[in-house]
């Protein structure tokens, strides 16, 4: 959907969350770490921005080796939508919200091995919820990578 397709720049890639502290800014993160050649970018459907990401986040993807970048959420935004070649949602309700602001979004599920609905929201999990999504995204985002990657 992004604005300047096909004129040079990295694909653009858009993960959207409910508070673009968890899942979405890990999935930025792992994509940056396996995928350097794509632009990636994550923000929260709730509107909230300048959130850190928690402690039990941050640490799943250093258990796994993964580098662990500074981060700060993000609002889902019409321009970020308008930026982006492609924006990935976790759960139904991020597909609708980037739909309210004229994109089309796709589910991270389209790429994962795992038989879900949804990527689960680990704010809402106890502790072991956390790495979980990092497997599942870690599964994911190197697919997700590849084949945006193959379109170009």
């Amino acid at each position: 959907a992004g604005g300047d397709e096909g004129e040079g720049h990295p694909v653009r890639v858009l993960f959207v969350c409910t508070g673009n502290i968890n899942r979405s800014a890990a999935a930025e993160m792992i994509a940056r770490a396996v995928a350097p050649e794509i632009e990636a970018r994550s923000a929260a459907c709730n509107g909230q921005a300048g959130r850190p990401m928690p402690r039990r986040m941050r640490a799943a993807p250093a258990a796994v080796g993964l580098p662990v970048l500074p981060h700060r959420s993000t609002a889902l935004t019409a321009d970020l939508v308008a930026w982006a070649d492609l924006t990935v949602g976790m759960q139904p309700s991020h597909l609708r919200a980037v739909a309210e602001l004229g994109g089309r979004a796709r589910s991270m599920v389209d790429w994962s091995s795992a038989s879900l609905s949804k990527v689960p929201d680990p704010q809402f999990g106890g502790a072991e919820s956390f790495p979980l999504v990092v497997q599942i995204l870690l599964d994911a985002v190197p697919r997700l990578c590849r084949e945006t990657g193959e379109q170009r």
